[in-house]
């Protein structure tokens, strides 16, 4: 899967939790930051997509990250799960100090991040 600036998100829920939003907007701030561009969000799951879900993984605040497909799936066990996966995202695959307000990090911008296909599971 290429992240770029085509790539969407789709949030799979009919009300989003307020503490996921708080995440999903610290998710969007981070994708300006790295691809200067505004994560869109899609109304659709399509492919070249991040979605969000809230499902079964096994524990509680747990969560998964899956890309296959072009599909980058992050499923929460609940509210807090997914808000511990959205912020893995953003450190891992985005490459943003979770500490950068008191850092200075400087966010490394690119056009494209390549993510090969993988699981990653945190209870």
């Amino acid at each position: 899967m290429k992240l770029n600036c085509e790539t969407t998100l789709f949030l799979d829920f009919n009300d989003t939790p307020s503490p996921v939003r708080y995440a999903v907007d610290a998710l969007k701030r981070d994708w300006q930051d790295v691809f200067s561009s505004e994560l869109q969000q899609a109304q659709q799951p399509q492919t070249n997509q991040i979605r969000l879900v809230l499902t079964p993984v096994g524990y509680e605040e747990g969560f998964r990250v899956r890309v296959d497909d072009g599909i980058m799936t992050i499923e929460g066990q609940d509210d807090l799960g997914a808000v511990f996966g959205i912020y893995h995202v953003c450190e891992s695959i985005l490459r943003i100090d979770p500490y950068r307000f008191w850092t200075d990090y400087q966010v490394q911008q690119s056009d494209e991040i390549d993510v090969p296909n993988f699981v990653y599971e945190h209870p």
